[in-house]
């Protein structure tokens, strides 16, 4: 066996062994330390080879990599994410277990497209929630448009954000809700979304669909009208605006007596609907949220923690965020897209 094999090999029973270990089925008997320490000590053997192209490939950390000509071609070592006694100390504890086991089980590298300005930020904001290691890329509009950028990565020649990649799979993925489920059930161990037992589960389903099969959707539609200019009374525009009202009074009455979407923890479905009352607004329709208390005291709520937090610093590190009532006075069509400031916080 070649030493590359040999190596991935050891890797692969390691994994397993780990694996094994967190539901008490260690094969070895080796304590969590010993496996742990035998995986870190394994990434510098891992990161200091070269290895030729093979067909199970992931990108490690930029600071691990030593990039051969050409796609980049490394094995992520199960020690990507943190070192072993930052791990050890986590599973020690156990409200922190959870997150030494997504530092040991998703060493794997996870990339995700992230367009500026755009609902790719829910992607971003997941996967901070959800504390997992990822590599985000960050494409810039053109200036209104997705750019080359974007539109050359494979598989995705239409340009769509958010754009995921799963280099362990050699998949990819478009379609946020899509994403979603995906993160979530292969590497989130099913966090922020409610399984069919919960009482609350119909309303997680229903409201994780929401957000773009009705709230978003109806935005897109009086977004596109406005462009228009039609005027005030014309049917199709009456028609567009009483829907859309329509749908942030459900989402309202929903909020008036629950924290959040789908009962009093956060899920998936807030994740997916914040960014069409938030961010979506830049783009249109300029609505002013006035009146939809409930909401409001949602969208503060959702943007004081944390993960978020980290989520629109890390994606959009310029961009003011529309967590208030007040919306922009012009679309950022009409003001030029990233060409303008008025979605700057430096234009405050």
């Amino acid at each position: 066996m070649k030493p590359l094999s040999r190596l991935r090999s050891v890797v692969s029973k390691l994994q397993l062994e780990l694996q094994n270990l967190h539901v008490g089925r260690s094969s070895t008997g080796s304590s969590f330390v010993d496996l742990w320490a035998h995986s870190y000590m394994l990434r510098s053997r891992i990161t200091s080879a070269r290895f030729q192209p093979c067909a199970q490939r992931s990108l490690l950390p930029s600071d691990m990599q030593d990039e051969p000509p050409g796609k980049p071609t490394y094995v992520a070592s199960l020690s990507a994410h943190g070192n072993p006694y930052q791990v050890m100390e986590l599973w020690q504890r156990p409200d922190s277990r959870q997150k030494a086991r997504s530092a040991l089980l998703i060493a794997k590298m996870l990339i995700l497209h992230h367009l500026g300005i755009s609902q790719s930020e829910r992607i971003v904001w997941l996967l901070e929630e959800l504390e997992l290691p990822y590599k985000l890329v960050l494409h810039i509009r053109s200036p209104i448009l997705s750019p080359d950028s974007l539109k050359s990565q494979p598989g995705n020649a239409l340009g769509r954000a958010p754009f995921f990649e799963d280099t362990n799979e050699n998949i990819t993925l478009s379609e946020s809700g899509a994403i979603c489920d995906y993160i979530i059930y292969k590497y989130g161990d099913g966090r922020l979304a409610l399984k069919p037992s919960d009482k609350n589960y119909p309303e997680y389903l229903r409201y994780f669909h929401f957000a773009n099969a009705s709230l978003q959707a109806s935005s897109a539609t009086n977004m596109s009208l406005a462009a228009l200019n039609l005027p005030a009374d014309n049917l199709t525009v009456q028609f567009a605006k009483a829907r859309l009202a329509a749908n942030y009074r459900t989402l309202d009455d929903r909020l008036s007596t629950n924290k959040y979407l789908a009962g009093e923890e956060l899920t998936a479905a807030d994740i997916m609907t914040l960014y069409v009352t938030s961010t979506q607004r830049y783009w249109g329709p300029q609505i002013n949220l006035g009146e939809y208390n409930h909401i409001l005291r949602w969208m503060k709520d959702c943007g004081e923690r944390p993960a978020y937090q980290r989520a629109m610093d890390k994606g959009d590190p310029e961009m003011k965020r529309l967590l208030g009532a007040e919306a922009p006075d012009k679309s950022m069509m009409a003001a030029g897209g990233t060409n303008s400031s008025h979605w700057k916080k430096s234009s405050l």
